[in-house]
């Protein structure tokens, strides 16, 4: 049927809008519209657009797209929005947008200018909710450069605000926060109790984003706590729960935790399973650190599978990544297995150790330290070093000193006891230290380490 259509557009200038959703909105109210008016009806179709308006569009673009992991494209959004910003909290609040959309890149040093970019704004124009974003986001940057008291005072402060503007979200967040600054320090009991208020209370109020990005945190934690089951329980819910809302940071990071978890209880299987899709969520976020941790983890699968060569392509491809972004978030670690699978190359096994042992030096990051030593005590037992094995676990003791756990404490007293039987130290005394080490480990899920110790007791003549 006929229909007379008149139309205008009250634009002067470009939209920063999505084009493409804009044109299919327009289209489905003019199909509407002219079906409405009947035959020889007239539409009028105006278009007019303010600037808040056009402003918030773009920010729902760029949100989307970042939700969904899309952090080129969320960057590309988060720009158009900071062209149709009109004022200064606009502007602070689009330049927090693209510090977001960096850290997902691991663009640590660009994240960290954008944010100063919207510090800057929002010191004046800002709110109390947007300034604890960006206090909490500031601490997620520090946490991977291993600066303890710098973390745990941007998620203080960005609590302090959260609770004054009355924002359950921000504050779960900030909770998730203060479990970072926990973690970083090795209190991992801390940074547990942390993790569980902070998914307690997103549960409460239906923060499945905040719920998502903290259990796989609580995962770690539990697991350096010895409780592994626990820890493996956390891990499916966290992938379950990430993948029903996009979060691939979130399923990346319990990909991690469930790799390592369960290497160490004897599950290679499963654990290469892990690997194989945390290595394919860094790609798709364009993550090179969490790109790094994948290949370093599927190498180590590779060295337990007898697989040598392999383990050290992939090692060697884990660091020159990390050397790419920075060797701080897990550097030492990757040096440590790397040192294990070449032990017997003195020169290679040397140069890690000692490279480990200067990052270490300036490097707060707990489970570096905590990691670490277990690595490089295999690789000195595998060259009878047991001084070195010795000397490891003493330094893992001491590094978990304010909080002992079940596991830093297992794997320093089997390195002391397997260093003991090496050198021929007390047979009688150690047949029942090594039988009590063998149900420890059991325990707390580390049946990968157990092995070594049943074949030194049976070699002792134990039961």
């Amino acid at each position: 049927h006929a229909v007379t259509l008149r139309s205008h557009a009250d634009v002067a200038t470009a939209l920063h809008v999505p084009s493409a959703v804009l044109r299919q909105v327009m289209l489905n109210l003019l199909l509407n519209a002219v079906q409405a008016a009947g035959s020889h009806g007239q539409v009028n179709a105006q278009l007019t657009a303010d600037a808040q308006t056009v402003f918030a569009l773009a920010c729902v673009e760029a949100d989307a797209l970042q939700d969904l992991g899309r952090s080129g494209e969320a960057h590309a959004a988060w720009q158009r929005a900071l062209e149709a910003a009109s004022d200064d909290a606009a502007r602070a609040r689009a330049w927090f947008g693209i510090a977001s959309a960096l850290r997902l890149r691991d663009d640590l040093d660009g994240s960290t200018r954008a944010l100063d970019a919207a510090a800057g704004l929002a010191a004046a124009a800002g709110t109390d909710e947007l300034r604890s974003r960006i206090h909490g986001l500031r601490g997620n940057l520090l946490f991977p450069r291993g600066d303890l008291d710098g973390c745990r005072r941007e998620h203080e402060a960005a609590l302090e605000l959260a609770q004054r503007a009355g924002s359950a979200e921000l504050e779960a967040a900030a909770l998730g926060g203060l479990g970072d600054a926990a973690y970083l320090r090795g209190h991992m009991l801390t940074a547990e109790r942390r993790f569980s208020a902070c998914v307690a209370l997103a549960r409460r109020q239906g923060l499945t984003r905040v719920e998502a990005a903290n259990l796989p945190m609580g995962a770690w934690t539990c697991w350096f706590a010895g409780r592994c089951d626990e820890a493996l329980a956390a891990v499916e819910r966290g992938i379950a729960g990430a993948r029903a809302i996009g979060h691939l940071r979130a399923e990346a990071i319990a990909h991690h935790i469930g790799c390592l978890a369960r290497q160490a209880a004897g599950d290679a299987a499963r654990a290469r399973q892990h690997a194989e899709a945390a290595l394919d969520l860094a790609r798709r976020l364009q993550s090179p650190r969490f790109e790094a941790e994948a290949l370093a983890f599927l190498g180590s699968l590779d060295a337990d599978d007898g697989a040598r060569a392999s383990a050290l392509a992939r090692l060697h491809e884990a660091l020159a990544l990390a050397r790419s972004c920075g060797m701080a978030y897990m550097g030492p670690v990757f040096l440590g297995m790397l040192a294990r699978v070449a032990a017997h190359d003195e020169d290679m096994r040397v140069a890690c150790l000692t490279e480990a042992e200067r990052l270490l030096d300036s490097n707060g990051l707990a489970h570096n330290h905590l990691l670490f030593r277990r690595e490089a005590i295999e690789a000195c037992r595998a060259v009878g070093d047991t001084a070195a094995m010795r000397q490891h676990a003493e330094q893992l003791q001491a590094r978990t000193q304010g909080e002992a756990l079940p596991w830093s404490n297992f794997v320093a007293d089997r390195a002391v006891a397997l260093a003991g039987v090496r050198d021929g130290v007390g047979s009688d005394g150690l047949r029942g230290r090594l039988a009590a080490l063998v149900d420890a480990g059991r325990a707390i899920g580390l049946l990968g380490d157990v092995a070594a110790l049943q074949a030194e007791h049976a070699r002792l003549g134990g039961a």
